[in-house]
């Protein structure tokens, strides 16, 4: 029974030490931040939330830092977990200050856009013509891309630089 509670102990202590579920820290946000860019870029979603989360968690006030972690958490889900994905593109709009500009919104948009998710897509480019009415113009094509999702043509959705799905 000794080796047991031993063991038991020893494997509750490891998992302790590691810090939580990922066991993964950096030193800062901003590597954070890269990190989960890297991982999303290798497709590798899973590892980049934790990223993203880790920088968002620990951006202190840096309100650059914390809407480039949020947008960069939201690309991450959007696919796989869309409710994650909208929130933290919201919590980016309303917590990210002037950090969340004409190009963060040019993000979501393209986020949504990548993920094949018309109604998002289409109430995102909405939402920065309204935010960023003198901007609005800059947004012909993503209109454009999501015009080709709604008609299923694959061929001008790759032309302007989407993947489709």
């Amino acid at each position: 029974m000794k080796i047991t509670t031993a063991l038991a102990s020893t494997l509750l202590a490891s998992i302790c030490a590691c810090g939580g579920d990922s066991g993964q820290s950096w030193p800062d946000a901003f590597s954070a931040i890269d990190a989960g860019g890297q991982a999303k870029a290798a497709g590798d979603n899973s590892t980049a939330v934790i990223a993203y989360r880790f920088a968002a968690e620990n951006a202190a006030g840096n309100q650059r830092a914390l809407c480039s972690a949020l947008l960069g958490l939201g690309e991450a889900q959007c696919k796989d977990d869309p409710e994650a994905a909208i929130s933290a593109f919201n919590r980016a709009a309303t917590d990210g200050g002037s950090a969340y500009n004409f190009a963060a919104s040019q993000r979501v948009i393209d986020a949504w856009l990548n993920a094949g998710v018309v109604e998002l897509a289409e109430a995102a480019i909405e939402d920065a013509a309204t935010r960023f009415s003198a901007d609005a113009d800059k947004l012909e094509v993503q209109r454009k891309a999501l015009a080709a999702i709604k008609s299923g043509d694959t061929e001008a959705l790759s032309a302007l630089g989407y993947v489709g799905d």
